[in-house]
């Protein structure tokens, strides 16, 4: 193979790489809670228990070093050690993938966060795929071309992560930066449930002459008796079917009864706490969620406390905060994913959602009132994810930028020895 071939090949090898392992870190550093529940999907399901405690220590390390390869791969810094990095990653989770292929012991790797689902199978392909193509550049890593002057790529390669480290940070102190989840702000629940609209049917009767098959309207001219043609089968096509997002929202009350019907019917702007478990909620923040629950209760507006039903957990809560709230009742899981911090609070306006946020970033007793008013006023600002995703862009690449100007103009300027630039290209 001659060597333009080679250096093609691990061009193409090198592009896709990067950019899925730039990606794949960059959408679970968002979501980074999302990420360590995943983990913890996957230590139960391997009965691995010594890690549960660490899954979102785990979750931050590995978007960041995820992150980080494929950013030293589109740089090419560090190349031989990004290359076998890349590979070890693909070398662990391609056997993982097949074996969660084989048994669906976890329904969704996670390789992608909550911005791209993949199946199981599905997942596998793609890291064969990509243990080809970090195969290819383990063995051709000299191939590699670098951005940067050997003396500088240290640079790039930290500042991608911490960057990824920071982006990590943010979703844990407040919400993930960008909601790839179905229960995004401006969502109509029912409608995402398929509550609000049916599929419209339409029937096509399928008739045979000499071999040939030909589909009528049931409202159109049928073959006449005697024309030859002979009734086959009747198909049936569904259209405008609603598209179904949201397919596990269940609400119960202490009884056991369901009430996710009246729990979406509220006239009014509707404010829900929500907690996985009320044990491990964090309690920092109660004078906020009980000057929000007064202000709320003599407004004479709906107030409730989305958890998991637990009794005990109840009269814990209930006595810590002094209140006596309305508790309703959903699976873990749907909680989890309607928002990652333990205790949140959604603001439903009859079912759609005008509101998330975490409980600790409420504005203080004092202002509280304001908060709510708004809410009632439907004074929401919709995050433009667009424009977030653009902040991220140019928050990463500027400074990248900057520095590639200054190396080369270091390098147009002071020429360096020849050895500086031999290092620069054969830089590993």
């Amino acid at each position: 193979m001659n060597r333009n071939a080679v250096k093609l090949i691990v061009l193409f090898c090198r592009i896709i790489l990067a950019t899925t392992f730039i990606f794949s870190g960059f959408v679970k550093a968002i979501d980074p809670v999302g990420s360590a529940i995943k983990f913890g999907d996957y230590f139960t399901a391997l009965n691995i228990t010594f890690f549960q405690d660490h899954t979102l220590i785990l979750s931050v390390f590995l978007s960041a070093l995820e992150f980080t390869i494929g950013a030293a791969l589109l740089w090419g810094a560090y190349k031989r050690l990004a290359s076998l990095g890349a590979f070890l990653f693909m070398l662990l989770f391609t056997p993982l993938t097949l074996w969660l292929a084989l048994t669906n012991a976890v329904s969704d790797c996670g390789c992608f966060g909550d911005a791209v689902t993949l199946d199981n199978w599905e997942t596998f392909y793609k890291n064969v795929v990509l243990f080809i193509l970090s195969l290819i550049l383990l063995i051709f890593n000299k191939k590699i071309g670098s951005w940067f002057n050997i003396k500088i790529r240290w640079i790039p390669a930290a500042y991608s992560f911490i960057f990824a480290i920071v982006v990590s940070l943010i979703g844990i102190k407040h919400l993930p930066a960008i909601d790839f989840r179905p229960y995004r702000i401006g969502t109509e629940i029912k409608e995402a449930m398929g509550m609000n609209s049916s599929g419209e049917k339409e029937y096509e009767l399928i008739y045979e002459k000499e071999g040939e098959k030909k589909s009528f309207s049931l409202d159109g001219e049928l073959p006449e008796d005697g024309s030859g043609w002979e009734f086959v089968e009747t198909v049936v096509k569904e259209t405008n079917a609603p598209q179904i997002t949201i397919k596990d929202f269940f609400i119960t009350d202490n009884n056991g009864n369901n009430i996710t019907e009246d729990f979406l019917e509220n006239d009014t702007v509707a404010f829900v706490l929500l907690s996985y478990d009320l044990f491990s909620a964090d309690e920092n923040n109660l004078d906020k969620i009980n000057e929000l629950y007064e202000i709320v209760s003599e407004m004479k507006l709906p107030f409730y406390v989305l958890t998991s039903y637990n009794p005990e957990a109840q009269d814990y809560w209930d006595e810590l905060s002094g209140s006596e709230f309305n508790y309703v009742f959903g699976d873990i899981t749907v909680i989890e994913t309607i928002i990652r911090s333990n205790p949140g609070l959604m603001v439903l306006h009859k079912d759609k959602i005008i509101d998330k946020i975490n409980v600790a970033d409420l504005p203080e007793p004092e202002l509280m009132e304001s908060y709510v008013e708004d809410r009632l006023n439907l004074n929401i600002k919709k995050v433009n994810t667009k424009i977030v995703i653009l902040l991220f862009f140019f928050a990463y690449f500027i400074p990248i930028l900057v520095l590639l100007l200054t190396d080369k103009t270091f390098l147009l300027f002071f020429k360096g020895n020849k050895k500086d630039k031999n290092d620069k290209i054969n830089n590993d």
